[in-house]
């Protein structure tokens, strides 16, 4: 909020080109901005810009669209969304893990603690039902997983790391899908007791989630390897600047270098309507790696792997 943001669109075209076309920006269907721009034959598209300061917490859809001209035959594919958080200054993130791995001391080391832009309590199980705090929240202390609205409410990410749902309470969870739902984001991602093998499957989570989490008895993939983008994935924002790292299915990485992952959870499948990012070079291509989706007017993402401290 209150920071200048950028929007870029990829316009391509067939049969128009050196048609001169408006390009306008909305926010939430109003218009933001607009620019004019010289459609060029060829099958490269072209970007076009818009710079602009958001001002309202929450969540927006910002379009770019293009008003069809006389010749054109098709006007159905002349505009994209996205949808943005606009957040204060600084992201409020709670992490919530259930073991001492080297998965948290990368996350709470090299990320969340080195931040400017984050504020951030990670809690930690050293053993059953006792955790260990790390922030840099004054005032706050939480001696477990938050049980009531009001703490909850002062996040606006929670990562959910290795943690059995065996440690849930039915209260705290569902209070964890109600804050999600009223606009908080979620990641959950991989590990031995998360997902199904920990145990999601029915629960209140899984039911916000992009994955099917099956039962516990789905297990692991303990065989390294690279994460394939699907067409989604490479659009995504989540991949922007890092794209030409992964492979697709049509071609390997542009740029190498990026350390294979050591495994990830198997899940049932990707949830109806949600948006498949990426997806393991085995299982025939089907298994999902990372599946987002909107959840009431907040978002939720699945990473089914861990060991990315690899890629730091």
């Amino acid at each position: 909020m209150n920071n200048r943001a950028r929007i870029t669109a990829h316009v391509g075209q067939a049969g128009l080109g050196g048609q001169v076309v408006k390009a306008i920006l909305e926010e939430d269907g109003k218009p933001l901005d607009q620019a004019e721009i010289v459609l060029r034959d060829g099958d490269t598209p072209q970007q076009v810009a818009f710079q602009f300061v958001p001002t309202v917490k929450g969540r927006h859809t910002y379009t770019v669209r293009i008003p069809p001209v006389p010749e054109e035959k098709i006007a159905q594919n002349n505009h994209r969304s996205a949808v943005v958080q606009v957040v204060d200054s600084k992201i409020r993130v709670l992490y919530l893990e259930g073991t001492l791995r080297a998965e948290y001391g990368a996350i709470a080391q090299r990320f969340l603690s080195k931040d400017p832009d984050l504020e951030f309590c990670a809690l930690v199980q050293t053993r059953p039902h006792v955790f260990v705090q790390r922030t840099n929240m004054e005032g706050l202390k939480l001696p477990g997983i938050p049980a009531d609205a009001a703490t909850l409410e002062k996040f606006d990410v929670i990562l959910l790391g290795d943690l059995d749902s065996s440690y849930w309470k039915p209260q705290p969870m569902e209070l964890l899908v109600q804050r999600v739902r009223a606009g908080a984001g979620l990641l959950a991602f991989g590990g031995y007791h998360s997902l199904g093998p920990g145990g999601y499957g029915g629960t209140a989570l899984e039911g916000i989630l992009p994955v099917l989490t099956g039962d516990r008895n789905l297990g692991q993939i303990t065989d390294p390897f690279l994460p394939i983008l699907t067409p989604s994935g490479r659009d995504h924002p989540i991949f922007a600047n890092i794209g030409k790292f992964f492979p697709t299915s049509s071609s390997p990485p542009q740029a190498l270098g990026l350390p294979p992952l050591d495994g990830c959870v198997r899940v049932k499948g990707a949830r109806p309507g949600a948006l498949v990012l990426a997806t393991h070079p085995g299982e025939d291509g089907k298994l999902p790696v990372l599946a987002v989706q909107p959840v009431g007017k907040g978002r939720a993402a699945v990473f089914t792997s861990d060991t990315t401290r690899n890629w730091q």
